[in-house]
């Protein structure tokens, strides 16, 4: 697609980010708590009508929310200074209405602890996206569209990715659908919520889960707006500010995103656990849970945040080998965001706490407070002599300010407590491993090695020191290890060579 014709793409794809944070992203966790504390008193029958409400409300909004983005595409376009990207924009429109569908489905499953779905819709997803967008835009390419109508046919690929993750849902659930009503039978006949009441509820607890959601979405359209008109405000030519945008946009922040969406399934799941063991009113499990989610969060965001920052430039040069330029523009600016990987995923366990626990308010305060300072810092460093990297300053900034508004809440308004201890094991444990890796990769680029060979070497070295030294430092244990895939035998392995106790 190039550059340029990612500009347009991002354009679109921030807008489709926001909206889609209005559908799909605070009613599907507050569906999956309300179902999580109904389960826990047994009240299947309810079950089923807040399940119907919910998915009829889903729907009603994600069709309004699809005819607003359709409609409104040419003054979108032309506020962020990107024509070309209205196509993209309309493209990408009837994708909201599918995601409400599939955010619906998705809460309904991690309301029952059932995480399977959502984990293999989100691959059918991305596969799609993967398989459909660079197809299309491959074959627009050949056949000689013009920038906007590639850009256009790549962002296709999300929506056949989308319409893909629901049919699977709506499959697994007509199969699920099943088996409840043999255990509602169990049940006997019971009273259910009026329909009012569930409306009330749901948006009782979605509102404020959307809104800070949506804030996030909002420093990323502030970014299409700030970045571009305060490049060429600042002097910068229109095609240079441009690829400076789309450099930071495409490059460095999709690789900054990956490790905080890798977290994010762990407290979408940690939502509903907590939220039951709070009905139970079992103190001593909820701690468990938060304490073990927090090792787990810093045990895999310090050292990730630390290979990216080291390795930007390899890692940008091996997934973009045709873009040299634009990866040196990138290579820096993804260092200094880096480090803002740990606060997001931090970020993101202590929301889903706060959420358990009803103070969904508070994410809503830290977030905006966030926002605030990272569109103001922007703004006024963009146009100083500090350009383009004003955009990745005010970030770390901004989710610093949100992280520490966060432990305050938690803090205050929760019995949970934060330790230092887990964040400087896992700072110790990757100052050796990341120490190693460079050591490696040095030594190896030295034997004129491509540095492909080298930078996987080297990462694979590092991933194994790390996983050595982290179980002697104590990052994780035995009660962290038997939550993960095949946590059994990882525990009995590690036993024997004498890693843990």
């Amino acid at each position: 697609v190039g550059i340029e014709g990612m500009a347009f793409f991002s354009a679109a794809y921030n807008v489709y980010m926001l909206l889609n944070s209005i559908a799909a992203a605070g009613l599907p966790v507050a569906l999956s708590i309300i179902v999580s504390r109904n389960l826990a008193d047994g009240r299947l029958f309810n079950i089923k009508k807040v399940f119907k409400v919910a998915l009829l409300l889903f729907v009603s909004i994600g069709f309004a929310g699809t005819v607003l983005l359709y409609q409104s595409a040419e003054l979108y376009s032309s506020v962020v200074g990107l024509d070309g990207a209205v196509l993209s924009v309309r493209t990408i429109a009837p994708t909201i209405l599918l995601i409400t569908i599939s955010g619906g489905l998705r809460g309904y499953f991690q309301g029952h602890e059932i995480m399977a779905p959502t984990a293999i819709s989100q691959m059918i997803e991305s596969l799609g996206k993967l398989v459909f967008g660079i197809s299309l835009a491959y074959l627009a390419v050949e056949s000689g569209r013009s920038l906007p109508q590639v850009a256009a046919s790549a962002i296709s690929g999300i929506s056949i990715g989308v319409l893909l993750s629901v049919l699977y849902l709506l499959i697994f659930y007509l199969i699920f659908r099943r088996k409840q009503k043999a255990r509602q039978e169990e049940f006997g006949i019971q009273e259910v919520d009026c329909t009012r009441h569930i409306i009330a509820g749901l948006f009782w607890i979605a509102l404020p889960i959307t809104l800070s959601s949506c804030l996030t979405s909002i420093t990323s359209l502030a970014d299409t707006a700030l970045i571009t008109n305060g490049l060429i405000a600042s002097g910068f030519a229109e095609n240079t500010a441009v690829a400076l945008y789309s450099s930071y946009t495409n490059l460095a922040i999709p690789l900054f995103n990956l490790i905080p969406a890798l977290v994010t399934p762990l407290a979408v799941s940690l939502i509903p656990t907590i939220t039951a063991a709070i009905t139970r009113k079992d103190s001593r499990e909820a701690n468990s849970l938060f304490s073990s989610s927090v090792r787990l969060c810093l045990g895999f965001s310090i050292p990730s945040a630390a290979g990216m920052a080291v390795f930007s430039k390899q890692i940008l040069d091996l997934i973009y080998p045709n873009e040299a330029e634009a990866c040196s523009f990138a290579a820096p600016l993804l260092s200094l965001l880096s480090l803002a990987i740990i606060f997001s995923c931090l970020t993101t366990v202590l929301n889903a706490v706060l959420q358990s626990y009803m103070k969904t308010t508070l994410p809503i305060i830290s977030m905006g407070a966030g926002a605030v300072v990272k569109i103001g810092l922007e703004y006024i460093l963009i146009r100083t002599n500090v350009g383009i990297f004003g955009a990745p300053i005010s970030t770390v900034v901004g989710c610093f300010v949100i992280l520490l508004t966060d432990v305050i809440f938690v803090t205050v308004f929760t019995p949970h407590r934060l330790s230092s201890a887990p964040f400087f094991k896992a700072l110790a444990a990757t100052a050796v491993c990341i120490s190693m890796a460079i050591a490696s990769y040095c030594f190896i680029i030295r034997l004129n090695v491509p540095f492909v060979y080298a930078l996987i070497v080297a990462v694979l070295i590092a991933v194994m020191v790390y996983s050595v030294v982290a179980l002697k430092f104590g990052v994780v244990g035995s009660f962290e290890l038997g939550h993960l895939p095949f946590g059994e035998r990882l525990i009995t392995i590690f036993k024997k060579l004498k890693l843990i106790k």
